[in-house]
């Protein structure tokens, strides 16, 4: 008997015997195999039905469970003042750039005392050590670099000798207690605390440094060679960046309420899915909770030729219920639950 006619018999112990002699055949049965399955199933479902399963899923169907989501927004009455803010110093040495910050952190404590600051509240970030050589640090491309200490080189100025200023920073945060929850009333608060940051000057733009004139210069020399070159220098980007939010929090019953409202949601949309696609909700296979608010205290901005920077770069992580916002509208949080129902 050919090895066609076995395969078409179904003779698998024929087959198998003459595998032995020829491995070929495997590849023969195997293919038999996959297409009497298929056979199998356009006789018991249809061609086209089988078809349709392969390519047809209903929105918010998956598989066997039907996935919807609803979601509830919480409105925040403030009770704090936050206020974040980047302070530095600068050196022609490193350490002295540190200990200038170090010292200037206990004025700024001593300030944020007298503005009746919550003592409990004031946080620094970890300190960071930036230099300034002139030389764009947004452009991180080794070959922009090469480009400005060649026009450096050209007009005298060794590589090896290039002038560095030294910057410390660090984020300040602190919070003040809200007095009152009137609108206007904490739009004067916020203006007044920014001017009274500013007065007192903890951003530390007026800290004596021993820096010369001389190495300034040479440091905005380079920067004028990189501008002309087309590149935007922004060597002090961030320094003295300051922001006041008001901050709240979510209380457990407006997230309990909050929770239940997107639950119901959820159930009343799947409900409604179910019923356009003539199928039936049978149980819950399980509920999800997530929430998202513009809590993000960090602040970008575009400058002119078109680069994002950052002006507040850090913060003390705050607690999962507190909101911050620019002002009071802005205090939202939004509860989202996402259930999914088993169908059948």
């Amino acid at each position: 008997m050919s090895q066609a006619k076995l395969i078409a018999t179904g003779d698998f112990m024929s087959c198998r015997e003459i595998s032995r002699r020829d491995m070929s055949c495997k590849d023969s049965c195997g293919r038999f195999a996959l297409n009497a399955l298929v056979a199998m199933l356009i006789s018991f479902v249809g061609l086209e039905t089988l078809v349709q399963a392969q390519t047809e899923s209903p929105a918010g169907l998956q598989g066997s469970g039907l996935q919807t989501s609803g979601a509830s927004t919480v409105v925040i009455v403030p009770s704090k003042l936050r206020l974040a803010l980047t302070i530095q110093a600068e050196a022609d040495d490193a350490k002295k750039a540190i200990k200038l910050l170090q010292t200037h952190k206990q004025k700024v404590r001593e300030s944020l005392a007298e503005l009746k600051a919550e003592e409990t509240s004031i946080y620094f970030s970890s300190t960071r050590l930036d230099q300034n050589d002139g030389i764009p640090s947004n452009f991180s491309s080794p070959a922009v670099r090469a480009r400005i200490l060649q026009q450096a080189n050209n007009r005298g100025v060794d590589p090896e000798d290039m002038p560095t200023i030294f910057i410390a920073k660090s984020v300040l945060q602190a919070d003040w207690n809200l007095p009152t929850a009137d609108p206007d009333a904490i739009a004067l608060l916020i203006s007044a605390l920014k001017e009274q940051a500013t007065e007192k000057d903890l951003a530390g733009r007026n800290i004596e440094s021993d820096i010369s004139d001389e190495l300034r210069d040479k440091v905005e020399a380079i920067q004028q060679m990189a501008m002309q070159q087309g590149y935007y220098v922004d060597g002090n980007s961030g320094a003295g960046a300051l922001l006041v939010n008001l901050v709240g929090e979510v209380t457990a019953e407006q997230r309990t309420a909050a929770i239940k409202s997107a639950y119901e949601e959820a159930v009343a949309k799947a409900q409604e899915v179910a019923a356009a696609t003539s199928k039936k909700l049978t149980k819950v296979i399980s509920i999800r909770e997530s929430e998202s608010s513009p809590s993000n205290p960090v602040q970008t901005v575009q400058n002119a030729y078109g680069q994002v920077v950052q002006t507040i770069q850090a913060q003390k992580s705050s607690d999962r219920n507190a909101v911050m916002g620019d002002d009071i509208d802005s205090l939202r949080k939004t509860i989202i639950v996402t259930v999914v129902h088993a169908i059948e």
